[in-house]
């Protein structure tokens, strides 16, 4: 069995999606193809970040740095500010995810004769194995 031995820890969204597709998009018929294709990023999440981050900027903007006043919000404990900038990037990084999904369905759809070419030159791929794990 060959194996291709990918970074260890644990991935980000994106990364996680990004493999799967790779290892299972020559296995999905036309109607999942669809499914996949007619996704759009999440407006909702992309709206929420938007009011987020213009919340943010408005806190920043409020923030005088008169030591008489307590500082706002979020900014009152700096650890905190690096939680909401990870959590921020995360959910970036899932609408990045679900834009590969479609991109990746639609080329597929629009493309089929030379997926279903190279699918048929192709070597099976290798199982993945993270570094360190032993034989399933």
């Amino acid at each position: 069995m060959t194996t291709t031995t990918r970074p260890a820890g644990i991935p980000d969204i994106y990364n996680a999606v990004q493999e799967l597709w790779e290892a299972g998009a020559d296995n999905l018929d036309k109607g999942v193809l669809e499914w996949f294709a007619g996704s759009e990023p999440d407006g909702v999440t992309l709206r929420n970040l938007a009011d987020t981050v213009e919340r943010l900027a408005a806190l920043a903007i409020n923030d005088t740095g008169d030591s008489s006043k307590p500082p706002c919000g979020v900014f009152a404990n700096s650890g905190n500010v690096g939680v909401l900038l990870a959590t921020l990037a995360g959910a970036m990084r899932g609408v990045a995810a679900l834009t590969l999904l479609r991109d990746g369905a639609n080329d597929r759809l629009l493309h089929p004769d030379f997926y279903a070419a190279i699918s048929a030159a192709a070597t099976p791929a290798p199982k993945l194995k993270a570094r360190g794990g032993g034989d399933e």
